[in-house]
């Protein structure tokens, strides 16, 4: 799991959690 985990840099995480964070955003429950 750390090798799989040390991989991911802190800045593909950072994208990561950006992208997931504009999708709840964008979500349409939120639109209603």
């Amino acid at each position: 799991l750390l090798n799989g985990f040390s991989r991911i840099t802190r800045n593909e995480w950072f994208v990561a959690e950006f992208v997931i964070f504009l999708g709840i955003i964008t979500s349409p429950k939120y639109l209603v």
